[in-house]
């Protein structure tokens, strides 16, 4: 069987050493000294046992040091994905190769220098010594680093002023060149309720560099009054400013600032000197995108203004990214925040001997809303205790700029760690391959939508604007609508960024999980199971976002009619998880591990009867986790495939064997080898389009299984189901152009779709019969050709919804057209899988039963009244 892995032999490894695995491309202009990198990376199946066997080689051979922390394992308990620390120098616009060194022989050795972190932990107090210098970070009270009275300080609304209440500190990663301390607090506000904080601050071997990741947190549920999620919503939090002091000992002695880490710094004698960025500075920095509660527009000026003692100075610009440099007789200290501009409204602030970074600052004409279940990370890089100036700067500004760093594709392909992989210069479709491009260079690239809308501060940058929604619109004004990783474009965009190596997807992979993970997720456990933990949708269809953010419906520009069949909140139909895996392995950032296991609970506590409100009746699943379209349809459809897929990223990740369990209890409901498919309606693509989603889940099932060596009963139930539809699909299914006239509104995403069935197909392939794979992938080629032909011929063909649909589905077909692969699997293995047996929902459940309930009733009824009659007649003699 194709496995997904390679045999674990170690000359297999060692004959890569040669080759340079991770790329290091230096393209701002700022020499590189000791700049530390992270980046994940996969490994072969079987080869990688022990995490200190792996060395990296620089260009003349030597051992870098480095760190490695095992992320995911193949099931023979190798590891399959690893994050890899290390630090490197490079020269201003050039760059660095590393290759795979021999594994090491002995157990327990390590690639990192004598030199370590040391942690020191007791009942109040973490100390980190970096060898640089030395940190405190208290268990308890209000500042997160002792020595540099560094305090995050919150100002609500009526004036009062909360600082955190730090609850416990605790060393979550740990390591000789970096280690990862997470700290937990809360800001109490009027009217008792309370605001969660999470920074986890990470440390450097010998290095001034600290970088904290502060996460402020409303774990309150909304009250989404009418199915509406409308800013001012009841559980919102309010509040005028958050930002983080630094109050640094010693006398000051100077302040030196920069615009831009690019541009030289100046000096300021003032008392006080302030830079705040109000908008992003685009041309549409006014736009509609940016209204509050209240409707009215939280910006007040383009760009950003530098105030000095209290008075506006002559330095007005429009897109920031400052570095501040405050030096006192005692040392230099210097700060930046990452993407500084793109978040606004941000502030950096200069006073006496106090640096403030304004994360969400107050000297914005607009309080700040975080909405029920609502999240905000900011990430701040700090050189603290530097003997110079120009080491401040320079560790700042490398972690602001920092290099471009990524893997052979070659050396992906040959872990087999991706499914289906194939780098992108070994795909032979070139028409394919130039549309896809444009998701990233040029006018019509997803940085060049962000502008038309201005979907930038804190709240939406990150997201695409989902321009196909506009398509109806009508006048100059600006139609805003949000796309909330619809289809799964960070996982489109991962696997772009690893076929290619392009620094672009990995920003707008980036851009979008961070966002999505903070926003779009809904953090709070005080709403109903089926919303608690859930991933809101994109904007209406149609509808301009208004005030509903990322949360589907919107009171403006409704009627009374309308809102009374509003709805709205998660559901499973929009659960995507695998984007977030991919981000996760490649940068390691915990908080995106965190959201994948969180949709995958959302799905088992949605479809638990136990936490219903009808528990007390029926206590069986809900089926919320696998209807699509209407509670009453559990087949192939989008909602279960989704459900599935989500199951199985957590499963990958924590090797948890009931969340596969469940995985497989909703295969078992929604699909069987036996199923009358004509009786579906799969041919009417209005209602059922979505049965391609399913079925793609269906086949990244069966990949898992063979990976896992499990050819069970479950297998082969799964497999004779894909290949009884996939064999529909050979006989019934035609290009979605061809049949346009079956849909309501025939966009230019319909032919987009047709991806899927090329995708499902060449899969199917694998499994089929050997009669029928032949025929499964020519079908899986006409439809890769068709879609982009078919796609092409409207002039709407990149709207952000057919580029996310192509960007993502479509990279498998060059892979197919590389490989041709069957299961070698013994074909005349037969089980009995039973007839198909319809499932039926709580809800359907208890209606049934209540009229049962109902019949038996009357008929006991029936039965007293007329023993009653016969015993009156037969007293009264009648």
């Amino acid at each position: 069987a194709i496995t997904g892995g390679n045999g674990g032999s170690r000359n297999w490894i060692n004959s890569l050493e040669s080759k340079n695995i991770i790329k290091i491309t230096e393209r701002h202009g700022i020499a590189r000294r000791r700049e530390f990198l992270r980046t994940g990376m996969p490994f072969g199946r079987g080869v990688v046992r022990d995490s200190a066997a792996i060395q990296l080689l620089d260009e003349k051979s030597n051992a870098v040091p480095l760190q490695v922390h095992p992320l995911l394992f193949w099931p023979d308990g190798s590891i399959k994905w690893a994050l890899i620390d290390l630090f490197v120098d490079v020269a201003a616009e050039s760059g660095v190769s590393l290759s795979l060194g021999p594994l090491r022989q002995q157990e327990g050795q390590t690639g990192a220098s004598a030199d370590s972190i040391t942690i020191g932990e007791t009942q109040d107090q973490i100390v980190v010594d970096t060898l640089a210098n030395t940190f405190t970070i208290p268990k308890k009270g209000a500042k997160l680093i002792k020595e540099y009275n560094m305090v995050p300080r919150l100002e609500t609304t009526d004036g009062s002023t909360a600082f955190c209440q730090i609850e416990s500190a605790s060393a979550i990663q740990t390591g000789p060149i970096r280690s990862d301390i997470e700290i937990k607090g809360r800001f109490r506000i009027p009217g008792g309720r309370y605001l969660n904080l999470r920074a986890i601050v990470s440390f450097y071997l010998r290095s001034p560099l600290v970088t904290l990741d502060i996460e402020l947190h409303n774990p309150y549920p909304a009250v989404h009054p009418g199915g509406i999620w409308d800013l001012g919503d009841p559980g919102s939090i309010l509040f005028r400013d958050f930002s983080l002091l630094l109050e640094l000992s010693g006398r000051p002695a100077r302040l030196e600032w920069s615009t831009s880490p690019l541009k030289p710094c100046r000096t300021s004698s003032s008392g006080s000197l302030c830079l705040y960025q109000d908008s992003s500075g685009g041309i549409n920095w006014n736009s509609p995108n940016h209204l509050g509660h209240d409707g009215k527009l939280t910006v007040s000026f383009s760009g950003y203004r530098v105030t000095e003692n209290g008075r506006v100075a002559d330095h007005p610009g429009e897109r920031a990214l400052p570095v501040f440099v405050l030096k006192t007789t005692e040392g230099c200290t210097a700060a930046g925040v990452k993407d500084f501009w793109q978040n606004f409204p941000k502030a950096m602030e200069a006073k006496g001997g106090c640096l403030r970074l304004g994360l969400f600052p107050g000297e914005s004409v607009a309080p700040f809303e975080l909405q029920g279940g609502e999240k905000k990370r900011h990430t701040v890089f700090c050189a603290l205790g530097c003997q110079d100036d120009e080491d401040a700067i320079q560790t700042v500004s490398q972690a602001l700029m920092p290099l471009d760093v990524y893997l052979e594709p070659g050396w992906i392909a040959q872990t087999r760690a991706v499914p289906y992989f194939l780098p992108e210069d070994k795909d032979p479709n070139e028409r394919y391959k130039d549309y896809v491009r444009n998701a990233i260079a040029g006018s019509r690239s997803f940085f060049a939508k962000r502008e038309e809308i201005d979907e930038y501060g804190w709240r939406n940058f990150g997201d695409l604007y989902a321009d196909h929604e506009a398509a109806f619109h009508k006048g100059s004004s600006l139609f805003i609508s949000h796309y909330n990783n619809q289809y799964d474009f960070i996982m489109g965009a991962a696997i772009n960024f690893l076929r290619s190596g392009r620094p672009e997807w990995f920003a707008l992979m980036s851009d979008l999980a961070r966002h999505v993970i903070d926003i779009d997720i809904y953090h709070t456990s005080g709403d109903r199971s089926s919303y608690n933990h859930g991933l809101f949708w994109h904007t209406d269809h149609y509808r301009e976002a208004g005030l509903s953010t990322h949360r589907t419906f919107t009171r403006m520009g409704r009627g009374q009619k309308e809102l009374s069949g509003a709805g709205g909140g998660p559901c499973n139909e929009h659960n995507y998880t695998t984007g977030l895996l991919y981000y996760y392995l490649l940068t390691g950032d915990r908080l995106a591990g965190e959201a994948v296991m969180e949709l995958a609970d959302w799905v088992i506590a949605m479809d638990d009867g136990k936490r219903s409100l009808f528990c007390i009746l029926d206590q069986g699943p809900t089926g919320l986790a696998s209807q699509t379209a209407s509670s009453d349809y559990h087949g192939p459809g989008r909602g279960a495939g989704n459900s599935i897929n989500a199951l199985m990223d957590a499963y990958s990740l924590a090797g948890r064997r009931d969340y596969l369990f469940k995985a497989e209890e909703i295969i078992r409901r929604t699909v069987h080898p036996q199923d009358d498919i004509g009786s579906l309606g799969l041919d009417d693509p209005e209602h059922r389009w979505s049965y391609l989603v399913y079925l793609q889940a269906l086949g990244k099932y069966l990949d898992l299984k063979l990976e896992l060596g499990e050819t069970d009963w479950m297998f082969f139930y799964a497999r004779e189901s894909l290949v009884h539809y996939a064999k529909w699909m050979l006989e019934n299914e035609v290009p979605y152009k061809d049949v346009l006239h079956k849909v309501d509104i025939p966009t230019e995403t319909w032919p987009a779709q047709d991806i899927r069935k090329a995708w499902i197909l060449n899969v199917a392939s694998r499994f089929a019969p050997k009669a029928l794979a032949e025929p499964m992938r020519r079908r899986a080629r006409f439809f890769f050709d068709r879609c982009l032909e078919d796609l092409l011929s409207f002039d709407t063909a990149y709207f952000t919804r057919p580029m996310v649909l192509l960007a993502t589905y479509g990279t498998m077909q060059g892979y197919f057209d590389k490989h041709c692969e069957r299961t070698q699997l013994l074909e005349e293995k037969v089980y009995d899988f039973g007839n198909p047996a319809s499932f039926v929902p709580q809800r359907a459940r208890l209606k049934s039963g209540l009229k049962e309930r109902i019949r038996i009733v009357y008929h006991e009824f029936k039965i007293r009244t007329q023993a009653r009659a016969q015993e009156f007649r037969q007293r009264y003699k009648l």
